[in-house]
């Protein structure tokens, strides 16, 4: 199958998950059942794609697991007594900025998200253009760590500045959600940095994974469950998308949950602060480049590795 394709394959997956809307009404081995069943289909889907088109298959794969973690949350957490109309329902699968149904966001005022829509916007366009030209350097002739912490430092700034923009935009429109991204690049600790990335992903592991896994009473177990959780998710994407197992994942959550999961009770202050910021930002970019190296084989965007 070609990529032209693939549209109708992203429609057949958000389809399927929105088939699941009466389940919401079922109890029992009938609710979860039709869970499994929806889940296999929009996971096998992306295979359906040629594997030397590995950016459409990534896409595909990214998209079943956007689906898949909505479905998670409808099969486990809206109650059959309190069921969702079908217009929230609708927006409810569409909308990445509210993972938990049970968790219902508290919106800023209006005035705090035009200023927010206004100023991240203008940082989300400023850090797209400066995407662009690194991508236009020729980073043969420099160190791969220049390299990868120019290329991970502006991915991971592009990233925080567009899902907030994006956060604003659709509370502004009448949605519901929280700001994807908490300063993260400032974070003390690798605990700390975690609790900022992608805080509506993090709402669902810590419902579904470390919640589970003893929650507060046993943090570290808990952390541990929600950074596996992570990893096999990451695992599939990257591995669909080129054909087969890779690892990198893997290795890339397990070493950030053992981090997380040791550095959680630190609060360092005054200098120290500034001294395990930078050692934390530094930890970052150095395991990332498993991450880079997981992207590499769909997208070629580190010259070193290419």
């Amino acid at each position: 199958m070609s990529p032209p394709l693939l549209p109708a394959i992203l429609a057949v997956q958000f389809l399927v998950a929105l088939a699941y809307y009466p389940a919401t009404r079922w109890t029992g081995w009938s609710r979860r059942a039709m869970f499994v069943v929806c889940l296999v289909i929009v996971m096998i889907a992306p295979a359906m794609i040629d594997v030397e088109h590995r950016a459409a298959r990534l896409v595909a794969a990214l998209w079943a697991a956007w689906m898949v973690s909505k479905l998670l949350d409808a099969c486990y957490g809206v109650r059959p007594d309190e069921p969702m109309g079908v217009v929230e329902w609708f927006l409810y699968f569409i909308n990445p900025t509210w993972m938990v149904h049970r968790l219902r966001p508290i919106s800023p005022s209006r005035r705090d998200d035009v200023r927010r829509l206004l100023w991240r916007g203008g940082s989300a366009a400023l850090l797209i253009a400066a995407s662009v030209l690194a991508f236009r350097i020729d980073w043969a002739r420099w160190p791969f760590a220049i390299e990868h912490a120019v290329k991970a430092l502006l991915f991971m700034g592009t990233a925080i500045a567009v899902t907030n923009t994006w956060a604003a935009l659709w509370r502004l429109l009448g949605g519901r959600g929280i700001d994807a991204m908490g300063q993260p690049l400032t974070a003390p600790t690798p605990a700390d940095f975690w609790r900022r990335w992608n805080r509506p992903a993090q709402q669902l592991f810590r419902a579904y994974a470390f919640n589970p896994a003893g929650g507060a009473r046993r943090a570290a177990v808990g952390m541990m469950a929600a950074f596996v959780a992570s990893a096999l998710g990451h695992e599939y994407i990257f591995s669909v998308a080129v054909g087969r197992l890779q690892g990198y994942q893997t290795a890339f959550f397990l070493i950030q949950g053992i981090a997380a999961a040791t550095t959680f009770r630190l609060r360092p202050s005054g200098w120290r602060r500034v001294a395990w910021t930078v050692a934390t930002l530094t930890f970052v970019l150095v395991s990332s480049v498993l991450f880079g190296w997981s992207v590499n084989e769909v997208v070629p965007v580190l010259a070193y590795l290419g």
